[in-house]
Order: C-alpha cells, then sequence, then structure tokens
C-alpha cells in the first residue's frame, strides 16, 4: 500500500539547481523545477540525521519516490507545457502588444489542438494552419476557461574563487552562477510504502529547513519544506490538493469521434526501455493493457503522439561522477491510445486512476515516469501585458529607501558610468524591437527620415545631452527653423510613443505641459521600472540633476539618438544603392 504526502518548498535562498549535470563550466544554467531527485536526497539527508536512515536503509531507498516540485502561484500549481497545443506566434505578439495599452481588456490567444487537426473539419473550429509554434511558456494551468502561461524567475549571480587559474599571474577568478530566485513556492508529492511510513511522518517533526541543491556554504539551497495535510491512500486525493486537473470523462475528453481514447500528458522526463534495453519513444501499448486490463487499437508506430525526446543529466557528489546519459521521453509530452469497443464511464475511470497512480519506466525514485490522463485543456491562452506584471512584482520608487551616503551614492555612479557602453548597446536592441507603426502603444517611427534628417535631430539632443539634462542650457532659447519642417512635426516621419519630434524637443525643453507629454512621461517610467533601466538609470542620489523627471528625460533623449544613428546608417546605404 502507498501512501501520498503533498509537500510545499519555498525558496529563502536562491537555488542552483544545475541543468547540465557538469561542474566543468561555471555558468551552467538552471532548471526551472526542482527534480525528483533534489527532494529525495535532501528527505534522505534530514532522516540520517535524526537518525531514522541507519535501521533499514535499503527500505527507504526503495519504497520512496519523490516526484518533481513545479512552480506553486496564485493558489495554482503549473504543469510542464503540452506539445499538442500549438499557436499562431504573430497573433500572439500582437495581442500581447496590445494588451499592454490602457483602457485595453484581457486578450486570448486561440490554440490548435493537434489531434483535433489530425482529425480535419470533424475536429473543431480552431484548426488554424498558421497555429504550428509551441507555446511560450515552459509551464502552463488552467484558469477557468483559458490557459495561463509562466516561468520561475532565475537570475545570474557573480562570484570569484581563489582556486581558479592559480598559475597564472593575472587570474581571472570571476565565475558566475544562475539560480531561481528566492521566495519562490513549489509543490511536489512523496509517495512512500507503509512499511517506512512511521519514519517518514517522524521526519516532519522539528525544523522545517532543508538544504537542497549546490553551493549550500555559499549562499543557495535554504529552503522552507513543510507537509500540506495528512498523507493519503489515495492518488486522486492527492492530485487534488496538488492543484492537477482531475481527467475529462466525456467523450469530447477522450477521444474525437466515436472512438474513445486515453490521452497521457508526460509530468516529468520518462526512462522507456524495450525488450533489449533499447531506448523507446512511447510507452508500449502492451504495458498499458497489463496495467489496465483494457485493449487498444493498434495503429502505426509513432502515430498519435507528440513526443519531445532529450537526455538524463546529473551530477552525484559522493560518486565525484556524472550520471550516464539516457534517452528521456521529456515533460509535456502528449501520448494518445484509441481504446476497443465502448467502455462506461466508470470503466474510464478505473482506467484513469491505476494510469496515474503508478509511475513508468526506469529511475521512478527519482521523479521519472509521472503521467496524467486526459487533463482538459482549454482551447484559449490568455495574455497578460508585462507592464503590470513589473509594476506589481517591482516596488515603486516611493515606496523605497531613503537616498543612499555620499559614497554609496559615488560608488553606484562609478558603476554607472562603466556600464556606458552596454547602456548604449540596450537602448540599440531596444530601438529595434519597439514596434513601428502609429496605432501601437510605446511606438517608435523613424523608418522615413532620410540621413541628413536624422544628423540634423542626433545634434539636437546631443546639444540637451551634453548640458546634462538642463532645460535653460540643453537647447537653444529661440526655436530653429528645421523644427517647422514637416519631418519633424509629422508623425508619420518621426514619432516616439505617439509624440512627434517637435513634440520630444518640447518635452526637454520643460515647456507648457501637455497631454501629449504624459504620454512620454509614461512610456519612460515603465521602461525605467524593468531591470535594466534600474540598472543604467538608477537613482544615485537626491540632488536635482538626478530627479525622477531628468533620468526619465535623458532616456527618451538617449532612445531615440540611438534610434536615428541607426536609421541613419541604413538611410546611407539605401541612399548609395540608388545612386549606383
Amino acid at each position: 500500500m502507498m501512501w501520498y504526502q503533498v509537500i510545499e518548498i519555498c525558496n529563502l535562498e536562491p537555488l542552483k539547481i544545475g541543468s547540465g549535470g557538469s561542474k566543468e563550466h561555471w555558468e551552467e544554467p538552471c532548471k526551472d523545477y526542482i527534480p525528483g531527485s533534489t527532494l529525495r536526497g535532501g528527505a534522505i539527508a534530514r532522516m540520517r540525521r535524526k537518525g531514522l536512515f541507519d535501521d533499514d536503509p535499503k527500505a527507504i531507498l526503495q519504497h520512496m519516490e519523490c516526484f518533481n516540485a513545479y512552480l506553486y502561484r496564485n493558489g495554482q500549481l503549473y504543469i510542464p507545457a503540452p506539445q499538442h497545443l500549438r499557436m499562431d506566434k504573430h497573433e500572439y505578439r500582437r495581442q500581447k502588444s496590445m494588451s499592454g495599452q490602457e483602457g485595453s481588456s484581457m486578450a486570448a490567444v486561440q490554440l490548435t489542438n493537434l489531434f483535433a487537426a489530425g482529425q480535419g473539419s470533424q475536429a473543431g473550429e480552431n484548426n488554424n494552419p498558421a497555429s504550428k509554434d509551441a507555446l511560450p511558456d515552459p509551464f502552463v494551468t488552467i484558469r477557468g476557461e483559458y490557459l495561463e502561461g509562466a516561468r520561475p524567475s532565475k537570475s545570474y549571480r557573480l562570484h570569484h574563487s581563489s582556486m581558479l587559474n592559480r598559475e597564472l599571474q593575472e587570474r581571472a577568478n570571476l565565475f558566475s552562477y544562475q539560480a531561481l530566485e528566492p521566495g519562490q513556492s513549489f509543490r511536489a508529492v512523496m509517495a512512500y510504502s507503509e512499511r517506512i511510513k512511521q519514519r517518514v511522518e517522524e521526519m516532519w517533526s522539528d525544523s522545517d529547513i532543508w538544504y537542497l541543491g549546490g553551493s549550500k556554504g555559499s549562499g543557495y539551497g535554504r529552503c522552507r519544506v513543510q507537509a500540506l495535510g495528512e498523507a493519503c491512500a489515495d492518488y486522486a486525493q492527492a492530485r487534488q490538493q496538488l492543484g492537477i486537473p482531475a481527467p475529462a470523462y466525456a467523450a469530447s475528453g477522450f477521444g474525437f469521434g466515436t472512438a474513445p481514447a486515453l490521452t497521457l500528458t508526460c509530468l516529468s522526463d520518462m526512462i522507456i526501455r524495450g525488450q533489449y534495453g533499447e531506448p523507446l519513444p512511447c510507452l508500449p501499448e502492451q504495458w498499458l493493457e497489463d496495467c489496465c486490463g483494457i485493449k487498444l487499437r493498434r495503429r502505426t508506430e509513432g502515430q498519435g503522439h507528440f513526443v519531445q525526446t532529450g537526455v538524463t543529466e546529473g551530477y552525484n557528489a559522493t560518486w565525484r561522477a556524472r550520471y550516464p546519459k539516457e534517452t528521456t521521453i521529456k515533460a509535456g509530452s502528449v501520448m494518445r491510445y484509441e481504446l476497443e469497443g465502448q467502455p462506461d464511464e466508470q470503466l474510464l475511470r478505473q482506467v484513469a486512476a491505476l494510469l496515474e497512480q503508478r509511475r513508468f519506466g526506469a529511475r521512478t525514485q527519482d521523479g521519472y515516469g509521472w503521467i496524467a490522463v486526459n487533463i482538459p485543456y482549454p482551447s484559449s491562452l490568455q495574455i497578460y501585458s508585462e507592464s503590470p506584471q513589473m509594476e506589481k512584482e517591482q516596488p515603486s520608487r516611493s515606496d523605497r529607501k531613503a537616498a543612499p551616503p555620499a559614497h554609496i551614492a559615488e560608488s553606484i555612479r562609478l558603476i554607472s558610468k562603466g556600464l556606458a557602453d552596454a547602456r548604449i548597446r540596450w537602448l540599440r536592441m531596444l530601438a529595434q524591437r519597439l514596434p513601428g507603426t502609429e496605432d501601437a502603444a510605446g511606438a517608435l517611427i523613424i523608418h522615413k527620415l532620410k540621413s541628413h534628417h536624422c544628423r540634423i535631430m542626433q545634434n539636437e539632443l546631443e546639444e540637451w545631452l551634453r548640458a546634462g539634462g538642463k532645460p535653460e542650457e540643453g537647447l537653444q532659447k529661440d526655436k530653429p527653423d528645421f523644427l517647422d519642417r514637416d519631418y519633424c512635426q509629422d508623425r508619420k516621419y518621426c514619432s516616439l510613443a505617439g509624440v512627434h519630434f517637435n513634440g520630444i524637443i518640447s518635452y526637454l525643453r520643460g515647456d507648457s505641459q501637455v497631454a501629449e507629454h504624459e504620454a512620454l512621461r509614461r512610456f519612460a517610467e515603465n521602461m525605467l521600472n524593468s531591470s535594466h533601466g534600474r540598472i543604467y538609470y538608477g537613482d544615485t542620489g537626491a540632488s536635482s540633476g538626478n530627479s525622477p523627471e531628468i533620468r526619465q528625460k535623458r532616456f527618451i533623449a538617449e532612445l531615440l539618438r540611438e534610434g536615428l544613428y541607426i536609421r541613419q546608417k541604413s538611410a546611407q546605404k539605401e541612399e548609395a544603392s540608388n545612386e549606383d
């Protein structure tokens, strides 16, 4: 008899779990989830410290399984994105840009079910040939009538080591780790037999602090792990507490048309081998028939499956060696099997229960082989704009502490000055990525300008920037003649956030406030609240030359200057080719 305990992990420190399985490279990327092998190792280490592992270690090693822990956010569990749902990436980007506009409602993009697409017109209405792109986020959840994507927050942290390059006179001893940001929650299931139930329950007494992942002595890996509720003997109850949707038993959930089917979604990687140890691309039909006592229709090999393959990775610190690489069926792969006959709903419930409570393939103790049956995925993907989420996660300027002391402000200023080249690269990348249509929010329109137009505009912006952003010194008091030209007053030639060049100059001068100036201010504020904006245009003191208004204006001037520089180079090439 197996018992299932739902656990929640909240990382109090950055969590470093390498996805490459090698310690030769200091810039190894981090996994998006907590593997079952990591949780199992943490549980065994805790049991050893409490003296619960010494009595019968073999029983614990063989009768305890830990599933992968996935992101749990806002009361929802996010599971790997399924491979059989596709979308049109161009429509997704269009809807996402529109959702960021003020006053726009929630946006959504239609999804195409590849199983339905294979059935032709009988499958449904969402059969768009352009919908062939994978979902944008690695994890999804079902929220009402929509599918919602997410990805955990990760970041790089810089370190130094005296062990690197000892033989060199000038040692380059800097390296970086990628890790999951602290403060995130993950949920998983721990399965164990009746034989070790008492010892596992004793493990949860006392402190709930665990150390998971690598570099535990360098400020990584401290987590709070808690058991949620009591352990249960029914996997369906644990699945409900975990947050995985229940299987769909209607005909539309089990198949399209008249033939009922089982749709299996891999919630973790699977290692499936054949009779002679060869890797298999799907679960053999004979396995399912032996497990559930049902009959499946034999189909052409690979037909009805949308599978993505990979290889196992990992490093064992005790062995000081990597795990052997084995071919896997990656999480998110979807396999579909048609049933013979017309089974009733009671039989389908029994089949789903038998399949979901079992792990398939090899290394199931480490979280491999976890599946879900007939998840009722919606047909639409919900889209959120980046700015509301950014404003929610990042505190506003007024919520932060007072200005730093003078010596800290000077250090910040020197660091920012050293990042000047990186700031220019970011501005040019941003100028190229901004939409170029008038109806889009935050659009930068300069594609009709000629090279000498760009040069004149750049000179005007440079005057303001050289004066340090002071309106009374940065621009000529008398309005230059060229500002009356059409290309300075027509938004079709040059505009940023819906404001033409003449209006931008008026904004930098500090002239009377108009409605269009508010659009520039709001656009600059959103950009400066991003991670790059806070680095390159951060607050370095309370001086008037570094006020939020001046930083916003400097960002607008520098962004437009770099955009005009890019346009000037391309216009010169166009003019040279026309002369030839």
